[in-house]
């Protein structure tokens, strides 16, 4: 397969894949303080992960979003993104997981979560035409949500 050929089905991916984000995120609505960013559809069983699983995930996006950005890689921005912003709620929501400052979790999490969230759509909506410095500066602002409720979770 020529180089031509490539980009040309390369372009066809993104294509399709910018579409497929896009359209999900205009038709996403967030409520940050009862939400499943993954909800299952009616026909299928919810899948449950732990908090340290859905945080791990997180973690994975967040580096799949840097290391897109290190190597001027749009997709894997878009991609870790998009892997953010539809996260699933951890199995029973935050409550079994908080041990300590219950009030202030539970007050600080919504906020940063919206933040965290918000931000992802902004970074999957630009991957493609935003500068790598732009998109740069809008994951350190996802970064700052996570660490913001991290500090208060950890406590």
């Amino acid at each position: 397969m020529g180089p031509k050929r490539i980009l040309t089905v390369y372009s066809i991916f993104l294509t399709i894949a910018i579409t497929g984000i896009s359209a999900g995120a205009a038709e996403h609505s967030h409520d940050s303080a009862n939400h499943m960013h993954n909800a299952p559809d009616k026909n299928q069983k919810a899948v449950e992960f732990t908090l340290k699983e859905v945080m791990q995930d997180l973690a994975a996006s967040i580096d799949r979003i840097n290391s897109g950005i290190l190597t001027n890689n749009r997709l894997m921005i878009m991609e870790g993104a998009h892997g953010i912003a539809h996260h699933p709620n951890p199995k029973g929501g935050l409550d079994p997981y908080i041990k300590k400052n219950a009030d202030i979790v539970k007050k600080v999490a919504p906020e940063m979560d919206k933040q965290v969230h918000d931000t992802a759509l902004e970074v999957a909506n630009s991957a493609t035409t935003a500068t790598m410095k732009e998109l740069q500066t809008k994951t350190a602002k996802i970064l700052r949500g996570c660490v913001g409720c991290h500090d208060v979770f950890r406590d």
